[in-house]
């Protein structure tokens, strides 16, 4: 529960929160013959911004009107860095080259779940799906940001190393195209940086069209540090169907 500037812990305890978080995604097109799991990510059927190994990352996109001098993004701001040891890194903002790869720098980085373009030309948006990848095994792709969207759509995250993350509440919902009615199954899981660790559903719920599923909580839904969370669809009733979630959290200082 949030209290001024406060969030009461699992022993109903007040303590000073830092920086809120707020994440939010989605995927489309989903139909029951779909591959599932389907990460909400923008990215894959199962999210590949997980890796055990840190590298250096790059940016690029798909159109070559992505470029600092371009119609569409110029610049964009990589975020939620880590490196392999869970520390939270700063911010990186590179000119984008359109379809060449841009490097974010010498330093090797273990995660990232945010992008967003910062600057842009007279198309007001990026022109291209933009890709945020590790430099070496490139099949390591972060995010995207989809065509027109100037940030991503992306339900994952890690908890830097000496926090705690509290999520305060979330919802996630369905619709169909042409408002008919369907269904999701779908959960929320989070997984142990202890090597080989599965992803363990913390929440396992269906959504209908009708009905979104909310988790407001009192500080009992807890991530610990450099635990990796996630949201998956597990199953859709019909074609046509999109699912999306999002959540408000806060880290505290453990």
């Amino acid at each position: 529960m949030y209290i001024n500037n406060t969030i009461v812990d699992e022993r109903n305890t007040p303590v000073p929160f830092e920086a809120p978080i707020d994440k939010f995604g989605k995927v489309g097109g989903l139909s029951a013959s779909s591959n599932f799991p389907q990460d909400i990510c923008q990215v894959s059927e199962v999210y590949a911004g997980f890796p055990a190994t840190a590298e250096q990352m790059e940016v690029l996109s798909s159109d070559a009107a992505d470029t600092v001098a371009g119609t569409g993004a110029r610049t964009v701001t990589v975020g939620n860095l880590r490196d392999i040891d869970g520390n939270a890194m700063p911010d990186v903002t590179v000119d984008m080259d359109g379809t060449t790869p841009v490097s974010l720098g010498t330093q090797e980085y273990y995660r990232s779940s945010r992008a967003r373009v910062v600057t842009v030309g007279s198309g007001g948006a990026n022109a291209g799906a933009i890709t945020v990848r590790h430099k070496t095994t490139t099949a390591n792709v972060f995010s995207v940001i989809p065509i027109n969207a100037n940030t991503t759509l992306l339900m994952a995250y890690t908890v830097p190393l000496g926090k705690t993350m509290y999520i305060r509440k979330g919802l996630v919902s369905v619709g169909r195209a042409g408002g008919a009615l369907g269904s999701a199954d779908i959960t929320i899981r989070t997984r142990s940086p202890v090597a080989d660790s599965p992803f363990v559903a913390l929440r396992a719920v269906m959504v209908t069209s009708s009905s979104a599923y909310t988790y407001p909580n009192a500080g009992y839904f807890v991530v610990n540090e450099r635990y990796d969370f996630k949201v998956s669809v597990e199953d859709v009733s019909d074609g046509d169907t999109t699912v999306s979630a999002e959540y408000d959290a806060y880290l505290v200082d453990n």
